[in-house]
């Protein structure tokens, strides 16, 4: 049987939350740099989860779907 990420009980994605827009970017210029990690949506404000919620996602070499944000929503 084939799993999925949006099975119950699968998980979807890691998220890693910074202190600040520049850290966001400062890290998605590191991960450009790694062999083996897919850019998935680079840097950009997602608005449906928040005004102020920017992050980036991207894949890992086990294929990982991992998520860095930051937002000031408490």
């Amino acid at each position: 049987m084939k799993t999925s990420r949006n099975m119950p009980g699968m998980v979807h994605h890691l998220a890693f939350r910074s202190d600040s827009k520049h850290e966001v970017d400062r890290v998605f210029a590191g991960v450009e740099r790694l062999s083996g990690a897919t850019v998935v949506d680079r840097p950009q404000y997602w608005t449906k989860y928040c005004p102020d919620y920017y992050a980036f996602f991207f894949n890992d070499s086990e294929g990982n779907r991992i998520e860095v944000v930051n937002y000031s929503r408490g």
